[in-house]
């Protein structure tokens, strides 16, 4: 009520959270009626770490109408790069599954970063030979010194993946999709929220994986 008040003219909010998809396009549908179109939401779920934030260079997938996308990217554009997916709640599925993708890949570095680790291989230079091939990525390159020092301090904490995961499991849900290792994955963020370690950085499935099963380890080296 408070947001409907200040509507006199023509307002654009632009909504950077995590929602599910029908819930946005049903808020958008609602303050639209209640201020005979003044009020208007773009939806943009930012995604990046703090250093891209602070830096301008968040990747923002965008759900609007062509014109409205047109009016707002000027300042969107001060927050990153933007890509228009569609309309409102189709950002929310774009983004979900993109940090579906990320979580994956964050899950299979740090699974492989300790059966690495356990075969007695030196990791910096398996790492390394990762960056060279097709498993070079982005992910790498931000876990790539998490991994090696051991520092989990959240760039991107774990936690953060939980809420689009959610909205990816839901989509594959209604869309009737099979998307098993969608499972696999929430199930191990799941695990590390009750782990304690939701706070930490992505990376930290690593210190996950790491602690069980210790005595193999040692059996190992």
């Amino acid at each position: 009520s408070g947001l409907l008040a200040g509507v006199h003219s023509p307002t654009i909010v632009v909504f950077g959270g995590i929602s599910s998809p029908d819930n946005l396009r049903n808020l958008s549908s609602d303050l639209a009626e209640r201020t005979a179109g003044l009020l208007k939401i773009i939806d943009a779920p930012l995604s990046g770490t703090q250093a891209s934030a602070a830096h301008g260079e968040l990747a923002i997938a965008v759900g609007a109408t062509p014109g409205l996308y047109r009016e707002a990217l000027p300042v969107l554009e001060l927050l990153g790069s933007c890509v228009r997916v569609g309309g409102v709640g189709s950002a929310q599925v774009a983004n979900a599954c993109e940090q579906y993708v990320i979580a994956a890949t964050a899950m299979a570095l740090g699974e492989a970063a300790v059966i690495v680790e356990r075969a007695g291989l030196d990791l910096a230079r398996v790492v390394h030979s990762w960056e060279l091939s097709l498993a070079g990525s982005r992910v790498l390159g931000a876990a790539r010194g998490k991994l090696l020092n051991h520092d989990f301090q959240p760039d991107l904490p774990a936690g953060t993946a939980l809420a689009p995961l959610d909205v990816a499991a839901q989509q594959a849900w209604r869309s009737g999709t099979s998307a098993r290792l969608l499972t696999n994955v929430r199930e191990l963020f799941q695990l590390l929220d009750r782990a304690g370690l939701s706070s930490q950085d992505l990376a930290a499935t690593y210190q996950y994986l790491a602690a069980q099963h210790p005595e193999r380890r040692e059996a190992q080296g």
